[in-house]
């Protein structure tokens, strides 16, 4: 909405943007927790957080990538409460700021008002498979 539909607008284009509608309003994408609590954790908080959901790596630096493969995997409930509980074990919170804003319902409208095509992605980004 800030970046994208200025840009279209100035080429006369119009797109369509899919969004994750459980995630509107603020909420940080599941994806972005992850890799913000794991770039704060320690070592035997990671070795805790992988093997809640039951992750292997091979390697020390395929261990993140095992998680959110693994978390990827998992119900939205299961994959919440792995979230919350590395989380719950780090000092700072996660903080917003850094990461991504998701779009705003008036952003939206926005968008379809200038013409572009708006849809869902799902809800919580789940893999539909």
């Amino acid at each position: 909405a800030e970046h994208a539909a200025p840009a279209l607008a100035a080429h006369g284009l119009r797109a369509s943007f899919f969004v994750t509608t459980g995630f509107l309003e603020g909420r940080t994408l599941w994806f972005e927790r992850a890799a913000s609590a794991w770039a704060r954790a320690d070592e035997a908080r990671r070795a805790e957080a992988l093997r809640r959901v039951r992750a292997r790596a091979r390697a020390a630096q395929d261990a993140r990538a095992a998680w959110i493969e693994a978390l990827k995997r998992v119900d939205g409930e299961r994959r919440a409460a792995a979230l919350d509980a590395l989380e719950a074990t780090l000092s700072a919170p996660l903080d917003p700021a850094l990461h991504p804003r998701p779009l705003s319902l008036a952003q939206l409208r926005s968008l379809a008002d200038a013409g572009h095509e708006v849809g869902a992605h799902g809800s919580s980004h789940a893999l539909l498979v």
